[in-house]
Order: structure tokens, then sequence, then C-alpha cells
């Protein structure tokens, strides 16, 4: 394969599988392969829809009369560069990791030269910052989720409740990034304050009267809690304000992974959440059959056989009691 685009020059993949015989789809993944290892290069340039390729050493190869860098003899073994600094690290490494028109057998010897000689090409970029840049789609790093949402509610100072109820009004539609900083802050403490001063008392007093700290392994997060609240008192609950409520009615989490909290806690005996799981519990327990033995389910039978054949009946022997 490398010796008919050796021999052809400039050709394309159709090209290259009409003059050797080949599948098309094997020359295809062939030079891919031979791009990924340098061997072929991608001139840019296109005829129809297949891309037009040519043999690697045509341009970083050969006699040294061509205006682009060779790299061979630099054996980077830390420190062993030179060369204008394997010319300037192969232009940053294809411009910061895209192996670029230079190959991709030059890449870790350009990055090795990059790290040994920092003090010309400043810090590298990191896979880590790529994958932040992508994040932040085009905005710098450091930029916070709230300059999203004063952009989106047209502000320049944010006022945080305010906005959440505007927010929530077209929460379907809402930009992702927008919707997580509301997310975020649904899920603080501080939304308990918030709330219309009666459903704040009255989502206190529930917990207060309905939940008693507890010794032992047993535990409730936040988000369950929540549901249980709002069941009972007749109106929306969110995580944050659970968490307020409980932080303010005396109880302390044992963990806390900034979503939910958890809490040793459990229903108060006597409590109206705690009755209400009593009577559950006790409805369970009269539901609940004992499942026959075996020496009842022979009893059983031997009253059918009884009733039914009586002329058998004669014939068998009642089981002795245990």
């Amino acid at each position: 394969m490398t010796k008919a685009w050796q021999e052809a020059g400039r050709a394309t993949a159709e090209e290259i599988a009409t003059a050797t015989e080949l599948d098309l789809k094997t020359v295809r993944n062939a030079a891919s392969g031979l791009l990924r290892d340098g061997v072929l290069e991608d001139t840019g340039e296109k005829a129809g829809r297949s891309r037009i390729l040519i043999p690697h050493s045509r341009t970083t190869k050969g006699t040294g009369t061509t205006d682009k860098p060779s790299t061979n003899g630099h054996t980077n073994g830390h420190k062993t560069v030179p060369t204008e600094v394997m010319e300037l690290a192969i232009e940053q490494v294809g411009k910061n990791g895209i192996t670029g028109e230079y190959g991709g057998e030059v890449v870790p010897r350009a990055a090795r030269a990059i790290h040994d000689h920092r003090e010309l090409f400043g810090e590298p970029e990191t896979v880590r910052a790529k994958r932040q840049a992508e994040r932040l789609a085009g905005r710098p790093v450091g930029w916070k989720l709230l300059e999203d949402v004063k952009q989106y509610l047209e502000v320049s100072e944010l006022d945080v409740p305010a906005a959440l109820r505007e927010l929530d009004k077209e929460w379907d539609s809402l930009p992702p990034r927008v919707k997580r900083w509301a997310e975020n802050e649904l899920d603080k403490p501080d939304r308990f304050y918030d709330m219309p001063e009666d459903q704040r008392q009255q989502l206190l007093a529930w917990v207060q009267e309905n939940v008693a700290a507890r010794r032992g392994k047993g535990m409730l997060d936040s988000y369950l809690l929540k549901h249980v609240a709002e069941r009972r008192i007749g109106f929306y609950v969110s995580n944050g304000e659970l968490k307020g409520a409980m932080l303010e009615a005396g109880h302390r989490p044992v963990w806390d992974n900034r979503i939910n909290m958890g809490f040793c806690c459990a229903a108060k005996p006597g409590s109206p959440w705690g009755n209400e799981l009593r009577k559950e519990a006790e409805a369970r327990r009269e539901e609940w059959k004992p499942q026959p033995g075996p020496e009842e389910l022979l009893r059983e039978a031997i009253e059918v056989v009884k009733h039914e054949f009586p002329e058998l009946y004669d014939q068998l022997e009642e089981p002795e009691a245990s």
C-alpha cells in the first residue's frame, strides 16, 4: 500500500484501490492507519469527496531542500534537542496537541522538547485544561455559572430567591449551565430561609414534632425526608429547604455530598408520622398468613380423601401429633 502511494505521489483512496485492484474499504482503513503512523499526510485538498494524500517523505524527509523542518536525528532522551529547539517543537506540536502536518511519530518527541525547554514555550496545555475549555464552551477559565445566569436574566446583580422564582417559570427550556446553577442553589440549606414565613414555620414544626435523632447505623437522607414531609404538610418542599429545616431543628448531618445530607434520625414514637408507620406495620402483619407445614397439608389431604373417597379412608392412618 505504501509503495503504491509512493509511486502515485498524490492520490485518493479510490485511485489507489483502482491501481492495486484492492477493495476500497480495505484501502481506506489502511490509509487511516498510515496517516496515524505518519507514513501518509493529508494535503487538505479533496477530489470530489475524497481526501488527497501524499507520502510523508515528500514533505518532512529527504535532502533538506524543503522549507519544513526535518525531524530525523533528534533523539530526545530528554534535553538533547536544539536544532532551533526541534524547529520550535514542531510548531508547538501542531498547535497544542493536534498532530497536524508533521505526522504522529513527532508528537511525543516534540512534547518532551516542550517539557524540557519550558522556558521557551510557557506551560503546555494539559488534558484537564482542554476538557475544562470544552466544558466552558469557549468561555475563559474561571467563568462561573453565576455569570451565565446574569446574562440569561439580563441583570448585573443577582437576587438568588427572585432569580430562582423567575427560572422556575421556564424550567424545561433553560440552557444547561443556567439549569445547573439553579439545581445547585435549590440544594443549599439557605433556601429554607427564603420560604414564605407560614410555610417555613409549618415545615420546621413538622420536623420538630415528627423527626427524632437516633444512634446507630440507620440513616435517612434529605431527599427521602423531603418527600415524606411534603406528602404530609401538603405543599412542595425542595431538598435545600428540608436540609435547612433539619439544621434549624438541631439535627446535624453525618455526611454531606452537596446534593443530599444524611441524618441519623427516625420517626419520633407517638408522633403523627410515627403512628402512621406503626399502623402500616400492623396492617402488614395482619395481612401476613403463616404457611401450613407438612403435617397440616397431610391432614388437609386426608380430609379430602375422607369425604371424596370413603372406601380408601379406612386404609389411611392418621399422622401422629408431634
